[in-house]
């Protein structure tokens, strides 16, 4: 069970702290990769506009009219201090800003926000409450070798520990739950059906030869998950617990491997050395010198931490007793499916919005109703781009338009009707042609005069291991006119 009046070793909290200093490394690199797209000012997303719709979004980092060489300087500063995290530079400091600075881009490109932004920053934020920064410190390490051994003696407090733990807990009973309410989880096609879109790796592979296998896969994941639980309450060396161990990392490893979602579950191994931590001294042996308590001052951290824990377990309850809300509005043939008609993505009521809006103030948007909603968004997608010039006809994969992975997937589902965060309908249709238009603007800028452009997407919603797209159907139809489009008809 989880005692808070307990102090713990510091070398699993800085084992932690040091490998979420390397996957920010990862995550500020690949937000230069993705800048182009989401951050710049001629990218696909209209910051402008999306914070007219999204008000709640605005932060005081990123600003429409910036200029695209700053956005660049703050994603190089990202690695920087991401650096220092690694090394123990001032661990909590540099937690704290670099924390405020991915609040400040999932915030900035809220459109294509998805759950690797949600884990990056709530990693971030843990390193910042927690008693990190007291041992695995290199310069420590560079002037004397032999500090290993005091690191294997320094205690530090526990409590805020014991608090993270609970989130732990939260995030894999909420994720794991709330699939039993979905009716594809349950009938064995939601693993298939999540393999098939956009974001998943093989979607365009003939997965439905493979129906068995997923359907196992789908049910080991209904059981397992919710049972993750039982990590944080379980005893060290619990032969249950180890067994459970093993199966969190595959099941992990597995989803990193199939979706474009590996940050995230990056992320959640990287939990593993909190939740091992006695496992983890008694591997590593503890030192024969007289244990050194380090008691933290974290007055401050800790009511941070209880404040942090009672609004999410506030907004998690509220979560799970709410209606899903991303239906879909996409009509697919003449059979529209029901319209979205509540005002927010995760606010299903007063209640629920005073414990969101709690947890977002201090930065934290967290959801763990995860992947429960594919009945509503398991639409398969196949993007091909005909271009025409001087004759001379190619063909074209979807990322010569949108880069592949779960951003360019997010981005294209505006403009394909399934809207992925809910707008307003009344802006609906401005939000739409604004992507679409940006998005042949940024197509035509590197191709030659009187190149004709046809982008075709297939569709098709994936309720049963025989499903079969839609007729192709042409998402935009256009002509590059010295590098800039030029209206041909939708």
């Amino acid at each position: 069970m989880i005692k808070f009046n307990s102090n713990t070793y510091a070398l699993p909290l800085d084992i932690f702290r040091l490998a979420v200093g390397f996957l920010s490394i990862i995550y500020f690199a690949r937000a230069i990769f993705d800048a182009p797209y989401f951050f710049e000012q001629a990218g696909l997303i209209n910051h402008e506009l999306v914070l007219d719709i999204f008000w709640y979004t605005w932060q005081p980092l990123f600003h429409p009219s910036m200029p695209d060489v700053l956005i660049y300087l703050i994603f190089i500063l990202g690695i920087i201090l991401s650096l220092c995290l690694t090394i123990g530079i001032k661990s909590r400091l540099v937690a704290f800003l670099l924390y405020s600075i991915v609040v400040c881009m999932y915030r900035y490109q809220f459109l294509v926000f998805f759950v690797d932004d949600v884990v990056m920053h709530l990693l971030l934020f843990w390193c910042f409450i927690l008693p990190t920064g007291n041992t695995l410190i290199l310069s420590d390490l560079i002037r004397n070798k032999e500090i290993i051994n005091k690191w294997k003696s320094i205690k530090v407090d526990g409590f805020t520990t014991k608090i993270l733990l609970i989130n732990i807990a939260l995030i894999y009973f909420v994720a794991g739950v709330s699939k039993y309410t979905s009716p594809l989880w349950l009938n064995g096609i939601a693993l298939f059906a999540t393999l098939k879109l956009p974001l998943a790796w093989f979607a365009q592979y003939p997965l439905e030869n493979f129906s068995t296998i997923l359907q196992v896969g789908n049910y080991l994941a209904l059981v397992f998950e919710p049972l993750f639980v039982l990590l944080v309450v379980l005893k060290p060396w619990n032969k249950i617990k180890l067994f459970l161990g093993t199966s969190f990392f595959l099941f992990h490893l597995t989803i990193m491997l199939t979706l474009d979602i590996s940050t995230a579950n990056i992320g959640c191994i990287i939990l593993t050395p909190i939740v091992f931590r006695h496992e983890i001294m008694d591997l590593i042996g503890k030192s024969k010198q007289t244990t050194q308590d380090i008691i933290i001052p974290t007055r401050f951290t800790n009511y941070l931490a209880i404040f942090m824990i009672i609004f999410l377990i506030g907004a998690m309850s509220c979560a799970l007793i709410q209606d899903q809300w991303r239906t879909a509005k996409r009509s697919s043939g003449k059979e529209p499916t029901a319209q979205t008609n509540i005002s927010s993505a995760d606010s299903g009521g007063k209640i629920q919005t005073f414990f969101y809006g709690g947890l977002w103030i201090i930065g934290l948007a967290q959801g763990y109703r995860l992947l429960d909603w594919i009945d509503e968004r398991n639409y398969y997608q196949k993007v091909t781009i005909d271009e025409e010039e001087n004759y001379k006809k190619k063909r074209y994969e979807r990322k010569s338009l949108v880069p592949n992975g779960m951003r360019g997937s997010l981005i294209m589902s505006y403009i394909s009707e399934v809207t992925w965060m809910y707008v307003n309908p009344e802006r609906v249709e401005e939000l739409r042609e604004d992507i679409r238009k940006r998005m042949k603007a940024m197509y035509c800028r590197n191709k030659k005069p009187d190149t004709k452009v046809k982008v075709w997407h297939e569709i098709g919603r994936v309720n049963s291991f025989d499903f079969k797209p839609d007729a192709p159907e042409v998402l935009m139809n256009f002509k590059c006119v010295n590098s800039a489009p030029h209206f041909v008809s939708k």
